[in-house]
């Protein structure tokens, strides 16, 4: 072992200085000499390699601050940049929001608009009006005086010994289920359709009046039935006594049958309204003025109540009367009869002519877009 530790330096058994072999002892001592220094040495690099591991600890320890301070630098940018996309976020929606405002704000502005134009259209138009028909009445009073005797010859040819008095026929009347006056018209023949084919029907009972809002409205509590549409226009202390519309035919029927009554067929509603003489209007040959019914108005817009500015009430027009006293045969509410057909004109159609009237249209099935002109009236058998 002491050999090869002298070997490592260079140094042997034998030195070149005394060319002698060299004792146990001596080599001992030698190596002894030499130990000293690796100690010193052994020493010195422990310490070193102490004091790196303590700088090393140190610099982790400095690493690992770091790097949270650069989490903690990286987190507070996400928050900032969080922060700023919640509150560009809220801007966004705030602007959209007040976007919305304006725009509702607008809308609501221009309905105003509307609303106000058609209001001072309306005014206009009703002072229009109430001039039309004052001169309309100056002239149908010059029209009947001028035809009173014409239409007292031609009510004495209906039924002789019924219409000598002057007047529509005064028929038998009874009052029907609903409560609503009926008028009989009576056995007989009669001219119908525009090419006045003679037919001879028995006798009836038929509504006086259209079916108003306010008989309509007791049948519905009745029976549950569904309320019609232009229902919610409806004020039954205006409009009680207004032909109930936007019936379809069903309602109609439902309605009739509730009563032990039926709509009546069309051949029993023509006679109804125009007598046996195949007249054109309920009140004979001359025609339509405001006076003698409603027709002719201009169509119901946004905002229009067609109960509370189209229609007149069920009794209104006595000059418009049928020969048998019946009222509204012509305007106001279209009505339904037998075969999903409509009779009678309505307050929208410029001439509410009788015999221009006569089914032509056929079988009603699509009603969309007219219900604000559909009403109907009753009949029954006469036993």
């Amino acid at each position: 072992m002491a050999k090869a530790f002298l070997d490592s330096y260079g140094v042997g058994y034998e030195t070149a200085a005394s060319a002698k072999k060299l004792e146990p002892a001596e080599i001992g001592a030698a190596a002894k000499q030499f130990t000293l220094p690796l100690e010193c040495y052994s020493e010195k690099l422990g310490a070193e390699h102490r004091a790196l591991e303590a700088e090393r600890r140190a610099l982790e320890s400095e690493r690992r601050a770091l790097d949270e301070e650069r989490r903690a630098l990286a987190e507070a940018r996400r928050t900032d940049q969080e922060a700023r996309q919640r509150a560009l976020r809220l801007e966004q929606e705030e602007r959209a929001r007040k976007e919305q405002v304006a725009a509702e704000q607008l809308r609501l502005q221009r309905q105003k608009e509307l609303a106000e134009a058609q209001a001072a259209s309306g005014r206009e138009a009703g002072a229009n009006a109430q001039a039309q028909l004052e001169a309309e009445r100056i002239e149908t009073e010059r029209l009947a005086r001028e035809t009173a005797e014409q239409e007292q010859r031609g009510r004495d040819k209906l039924l002789p010994e019924q219409t000598r008095q002057g007047k529509p026929i005064v028929a038998d009347r009874i009052n029907g289920n609903d409560g609503a006056p009926m008028i009989l018209v009576p056995e007989g023949e009669f001219l119908f359709g525009k090419n006045h084919h003679k037919i001879v029907l028995p006798a009836f009972y038929i509504d006086a009046y259209e079916v108003s809002t306010q008989l309509y409205a007791s049948f519905m509590q009745a029976t549950g039935h569904n309320k019609p549409e232009h229902w919610g226009d409806v004020r039954l202390e205006l409009d009680g006594n207004k032909p109930v519309i936007g019936v379809e035919w069903s309602d109609a029927d439902a309605y009739c049958r509730y009563y032990g009554k039926r709509l009546p067929n069309e051949q029993e509603w023509e006679k109804a309204a125009r007598g046996t003489d195949g007249r054109t209007y309920p009140w004979g040959n001359t025609p339509p003025t405001k006076a003698l019914s409603n027709y002719g108005d201009a169509i119901c817009l946004i905002f229009c109540n067609v109960y509370a500015e189209k229609l007149k009430p069920v009794n209104y027009y006595e000059g418009g009367r049928s020969p048998y006293g019946i009222y509204n045969m012509a305007g106001n509410a279209w009505e339904w009869v037998e075969g999903k057909r409509l009779r009678g004109g309505n307050w929208l159609l410029p001439d509410p002519r009788l015999d221009e009237l006569d089914g032509a249209s056929g079988e009603i099935t699509r009603t969309y877009g007219r219900r604000y002109t559909l009403g109907f009236r009753c009949a029954q058998d006469a036993r």
